[in-house]
């Protein structure tokens, strides 16, 4: 006689609540994830969308740097990522620090308001080592680069809560104004 597996399994049953008399049983929710875990799902999938992608000559290598740099961004996310932000910086493999270290003193106290973000983690090479920039890539690529990256930015936007969101640059922030989202969300470009 074949026994047959119950719905759910006694390892599966984790919780009772008595309410009014009866006993309710099921499953324990699920824990909510953090702010920082949440990011690094955004940036997983970004990650395993880019690879589909091909680029044609002159670029002969791509590299991902959610897939070199996976460990070091990880402790980033975890380290900035946790809680809304006033201000996101938007930038092409923008840094936290320079101007910022001078004005904000320590990570934390950067990091408890502030948040930056890289549009495209890949990095375009050609043969001869010229790096390509994501404007130099052919129309039909950089439209395909353009959608994953503008949904990963949809997505970070929806967990942080900016009221800011500060272009570096000029490509940074035509894709910031591009990204649908929050309609009361600020764009804005640092002035030369």
């Amino acid at each position: 006689m074949m026994r047959r597996s119950p719905l759910l399994s006694r390892k599966d049953i984790t919780w009772l609540t008595r309410r009014g008399g009866v006993i309710a049983v099921g499953t324990k929710p699920a824990k909510k994830k953090s702010d920082a875990d949440r990011l690094v799902d955004i940036y997983n999938d970004l990650s395993r969308e880019l690879a589909g992608l091909a680029f044609a000559s002159p670029v002969t290598h791509v590299y991902n740097t959610l897939e070199y740099a996976a460990d070091p961004v990880r402790q980033y996310l975890e380290l900035a990522g946790n809680g809304s932000k006033e201000v996101v910086f938007l930038g092409m493999n923008p840094g936290p620090w320079g101007w910022a270290r001078d004005r904000l003193g320590t990570p934390e106290a950067f990091f408890d308001r502030l948040f930056v973000a890289n549009y495209c983690p890949l990095v375009f090479m050609e043969e001869s080592g010229k790096n390509r920039t994501p404007d130099e890539l052919q129309v039909s690529e950089r439209r395909q680069l353009s959608q994953l990256c503008d949904t990963a930015l949809q997505k970070l936007v929806e967990v942080l809560q900016p009221e800011w969101v500060i272009g570096i640059g000029k490509f940074a922030e035509d894709h910031a104004r591009a990204t649908p989202g929050d309609k009361d969300l600020k764009i804005k470009i640092p002035q030369q």
